[in-house]
């Protein structure tokens, strides 16, 4: 899957690329958007974005889910755990089995 870069977005004052605190707080959270084109992640820990990324979604919904959580656990520098919650939104998020 290509990722399509970001550069045209802006997060505002509450973004980083990386909070290096982020495994003194236990809970991170995810939001995932898995749309018939794109699908999205953003990671947040404390009301700031620790990273996204964003993927063309192709034929499969959970795999773009997966590679796309993957890739902004990478960004944001999360190696374990799970989030504290994950929620999930678009067409394809009833595609997706570890959102419950």
């Amino acid at each position: 899957m290509k990722q399509i870069p970001l550069s045209h977005l802006n997060p505002g004052p509450l973004s980083q690329t990386a909070n290096p605190d982020h495994n003194k707080e236990k809970q991170w959270v995810a939001g995932i958007d898995v749309g018939s084109r794109t699908t999205k992640v953003v990671i947040l820990n404390s009301g700031r974005i620790l990273a996204s990324s964003v993927l063309d979604t192709g034929i499969d919904a959970e795999k773009a889910a997966e590679t796309a959580l993957m890739l902004a656990r990478q960004k944001a520098g999360i190696s374990k755990g799970w989030p504290g919650a994950v929620v999930g939104t678009g067409y394809g998020r009833v595609s997706i089995s570890f959102l419950g």
